[in-house]
């Protein structure tokens, strides 16, 4: 349910975008902490962030302007090792005029 969307102020120029409630990507990686880099603007909404099945943070990506490459960074430190993170677009509005959006992901 993610399309690439193609745009030369994208980290790597293009990211991925969603409209369909419930949409998820997940990854697995290693490292102690991470960030994640989004699209954002008005008809952004809300990406949940999971790590290892938990609920640590939700993305907001709704504002007034069009904007590249806003971050969102991990506010803890994981334990060394594999982990698995999950984002899941999640909006209240049954309209396709809304969207979720992943840029990239930095794992430290």
């Amino acid at each position: 349910n993610w399309q690439d969307v193609s745009n030369q102020k994208s980290y790597g120029g293009s990211y991925k975008l969603t409209t369909q409630n419930g949409s998820f990507a997940t990854f697995t990686f290693t490292g102690q902490s991470f960030s994640i880099l989004y699209k954002g603007g008005p008809a952004f909404r809300k990406i949940d962030v999971y790590v290892d099945g938990l609920l640590v943070g939700t993305i907001n990506e709704k504002g007034k302007t069009s904007t590249f490459q806003k971050r969102w960074g991990y506010p803890g430190t994981l334990t060394a090792g594999s982990h698995t993170l999950k984002l899941v677009f999640v909006t209240g509005s049954t309209s396709n005029n809304v969207s979720g959006s992943i840029d990239a992901v930095i794992v430290h």
